[in-house]
């Protein structure tokens, strides 16, 4: 296997959180789609990093262990986003906050 051909996408819900990992390139890409429950103490700590292991250990081809650093020297890419805020805004259901930004917003380089 050739370094970094790996690409994994993470979506964290309130109740699952999707993984799909993708390795190849060209003709012969295989994806794997793992969904977990997005909060589940008895089984792993946090979902997003339990979903890589998981997607590591299948497209690897590997044991990997709870509870040790992972390598991820064969990932091209690792995205995620999460519904949790879209989520709450539309059933009105997270904590009270405010957004303030300043008049003369810069972005400094």
């Amino acid at each position: 296997m050739s370094k970094g051909n790996i690409r994994i996408a993470i979506d964290k819900g309130g109740t699952f959180t999707d993984c799909v990992g993708n390795i190849g390139t060209g003709k012969q890409e295989h994806d794997i789609v793992i969904k977990l429950l997005s909060v589940d103490p008895k089984n792993y700590a946090d979902a997003p990093l339990e979903g890589i292991r998981r997607l590591l250990q299948l497209l690897e081809n590997k044991t990997i262990p709870r509870g040790i650093p992972l390598n991820i020297c064969n990932v091209k890419s690792l995205r995620m986003g999460t519904t949790l805020h879209a989520n709450c805004a539309v059933e009105r259901n997270g904590e009270r906050c405010a957004f303030i930004i300043q008049r003369d917003l810069r972005i400094l380089c």
